[in-house]
């Protein structure tokens, strides 16, 4: 049988490579991965084709509605059709087959993607599958030298071919991986069976791979573990640990340091730090294409993730240090548009290594003088400075000059790495809610250094640096209230001067806290309230505030009150502000008319009031003001549930809505007179932010 050639695709042509995804177990997201991947390919102006060779479950063309007629499409001869018109008429060899027939260009943006489908989907679809005979067909019919010549002529035209490999142990998988590939793509969930069965799977495919007649490279295993929870950090480090020990010999292709050939130029971890595929709960309905829809700006979103990995198919699996060193410069080389110089490129993150190395080095020892004398932050602040000016002066004379646009990017792309995959002493391994404080210090100087322009392009980095330091002044609020009867550590909480304390401005920390008298009412006022509960928390915060000047808090004042409380009200509003030393400035009511419920902080806030009694009428008042405040309410219902608390509280279940949660908690802890109505976070990646549980209690 004779396999038509493309008569118009130049003979020079470099040929393509015939890449497999492959999951042992399913749900593992391989076809949303191939879809995005073959698609950002396409889009850099690669001639690509994907092959829906998942016979029995199709369906890799529904990820393509906006660029093909999906019931066409399906309606057309695919890889069961050529592979069962081969085996039905192999006695005839001068018989050419037209396999360009068999395959869909797409539109619009995806214009070098092409399909080709798992065949026809009609009345003869699954008869046609279950009758193809993968023995008969190799043994028989010399299937081999037929999938050869199909192999030879796509790799002719395509750049890539993508082939979705059906699941499991299959005839069909085992085409798929051993036959056809250079590139064997493994994904995988982090349990036992999808784990050790990938690896499995990938070593028997090289050793079969390596025993073909025909003329091939040794074939690549590209192992990627997918569906990555990032809240559970301990758990997910420990998997990502192990991922990294069991998978060395699937890394075989990694580039070595020289002229120690034992160490990896970069380690099998830190390419699996890279490529690790998320689980985003917003992904789980329907087939989706985000790297097309949402783009892959944002590192936190899984079309970050589809990009990497196709720059890495794309280059070839060469010039791995880029993805080291500077992912934009490995993408751009993907792309195939002008980068950097590779040595002008070393010298810059050379120059980058010894300013971070610098950095660390002042705040390590500004830092510890710190410990001992204020005045010794001037002599290293001193230090600093002349640091800073001969670099400035050797670096201007030894390295070309970074044009002020390159050292806001290389400040941003240093501020990400640090932030993302920094080294022990920066990050550990319990991720950023598990920052030291000194760290979260240092991460908001250097965010706060960076242009206007990155600032907002890092503005979720700040959102998590904010959840953690919350967290951090929310006990430094709690000790200032626990010791009013402590005068001497109290003074060592504030700065040297107030810019207020209640109502006095610019006064000396010193002279408001001098007067024993005033001190020695605010720790009776605060006993009286707390009694023998010293662990209580006597504030709820309703809102946090970060700038380059400091931080501010707004709190309600629960059970004791620095400040006169407002008449009818179980607390009143205050604020407390700090600078960068974590030393409070300003301690003081606020003095703006107080609402009782204010507008949603959010478009899509949406409330379900829960209540352990039968008795509706307390659902009433609660209804009418969220709902004059433009809250969506979804119900209210009465629910008997062990599960719920016995007391009062407010759920939610994103930290995008924990000041929002807290707002809610101030109003009912007002409109019910309860102070003891907290706002608590809990697991459910089903929920969207936005959603709130206001429990009532039995």
């Amino acid at each position: 049988m004779v396999i038509t050639a493309d008569k118009d695709q130049p003979v020079t042509k470099i040929p393509g490579k015939m890449i497999t995804f492959y999951s042992y177990k399913g749900g593992v997201g391989r076809s949303m991965a191939l879809a995005n991947v073959a698609a950002l390919l396409a889009k850099w102006g690669k001639e690509v084709l994907i092959i829906d060779w998942d016979l029995e479950a199709p369906g890799l063309e529904n990820f393509y509605r906006k660029y093909l007629t999906v019931q066409q499409v399906a309606g057309k001869e695919g890889i069961i059709d050529l592979l069962s018109l081969s085996d039905n008429n192999w006695d005839s060899p001068s018989q050419a087959i037209d396999w360009n027939r068999y395959i869909t260009r797409m539109e619009g943006d995806l214009s070098h993607l092409s399909i080709m489908t798992s065949g026809r989907k009609d009345e003869n679809y699954v008869p046609k599958v279950r009758a193809f005979n993968a023995s008969k067909f190799f043994d028989e019919k010399d299937g081999g030298k037929y999938l050869e010549q199909l192999r030879t002529a796509w790799i002719e035209k395509f750049d890539f071919v993508f082939i979705d490999s059906r699941t499991g142990l299959t005839d069909s998988s085992g085409i798929c991986s051993i036959h056809m590939p250079d590139v064997l793509v493994l994904l995988f969930t982090p349990n036992e069976q999808s784990f050790r069965g990938s690896i499995d799977v990938g070593n028997k495919a090289a050793a079969a791979h390596a025993r073909l007649i025909y003329d091939r490279l040794k074939l690549k295993l590209f192992p990627i573990p997918t569906r990555i929870e990032n809240n559970e950090s301990a758990r997910r480090e420990e998997w990502l640990d192990r991922f990294a020990t069991d998978l060395v010999p699937l890394f075989n292709w990694l580039p070595r340091k020289m002229p120690d050939t034992t160490q990896f130029s970069i380690t099998p971890k830190e390419v699996i730090n890279q490529t690790k595929v998320p689980y985003l709960a917003e992904y789980a309905y329907g087939e989706q294409l985000p790297a097309m829809e949402k783009g892959t700006d944002d590192p936190q979103d899984i079309g970050w993730i589809y990009e990497t990995i196709a720059a890495i198919i794309c280059n070839h699996f060469d010039n791995l240090d880029f993805l080291k060193n500077s992912r934009d410069q490995y993408i751009k080389k993907a792309k195939g548009e002008e980068i950097t110089d590779h040595v002008d490129f070393e010298r810059k993150i050379a120059i980058e290594k010894e300013e971070k190395s610098k950095l660390i080095e002042s705040i390590n020892r500004q830092t510890a003088e710190y410990k001992k004398r204020r005045y010794r932050l001037l002599i290293a602040g001193l230090g600093v400075l002349v640091l800073a000016v001969i670099g400035y002066f050797y670096f201007s004379r030894n390295s070309s000059v970074i044009p002020p646009d390159e050292k806001d990017k290389v400040a941003y792309e240093f501020f990400v790495s640090e932030f993302t995959k920094g080294p022990s002493n920066i990050r550990n391994s319990n991720g950023p809610g598990s920052y030291s404080t000194l760290d979260l210090l240092t991460f908001y100087n250097n965010y706060f250094k960076l242009s206007p322009e990155y600032r907002e392009k890092g503005a979720n980095y700040k959102k998590i640096l904010d959840s953690s330091m919350q967290e951090v002044l929310g006990r430094q609020v709690q000790t200032l209230y626990r010791s009013f009867d402590n005068s001497d550590y109290l003074l060592s909480l504030f700065a040297d001067t107030l810019t207020r304390f209640d109502s006095v401005k610019n006064v000396a920390s010193k002279t408001i806290f001098g007067n024993a008298t005033y001190l020695r009412n605010l720790a009776l006022q605060q006993k009286k309230s707390l009694g023998n509960s010293p662990s209580a928390v006597p504030i709820g915060l309703l809102s946090f505030k970060s700038d380059s000047a400091g931080f501010n808090l707004e709190y309600s004042e629960k059970s004791y009150s620095l400040f006169p409380r407002r008449a009818g009200s179980p607390g009143t509003l205050a604020e407390i502000s700090f600078n960068y030393d974590l030393k409070i400035t300003t301690v003081a009511p606020v003095t703006m008319a107080v609402q009782l419920i204010t507008p949603p902080l959010v478009d899509s806030a949406r409330l379900f009031l829960l209540s352990g009694t039968k008795d509706s009428t307390v659902f009433q008042p609660l209804t009418t003001d969220f709902a004059s405040a433009g809250f969506s309410l979804v119900r209210f219902k009465y629910l008997f549930d062990l599960g719920r608390p016995d007391k009062p509280e407010i759920r939610y279940f994103n930290i995008e809505d924990s000041a929002q949660a807290a707002k809610i908690a101030a109003y009912m802890q007002a409109k019910l007179g309860n102070s003891r109505f907290p706002a608590n976070k809990y697991t459910d990646p089903t929920t969207r932010p936005g959603y709130i549980e206001i429990w009532l209690g039995r």
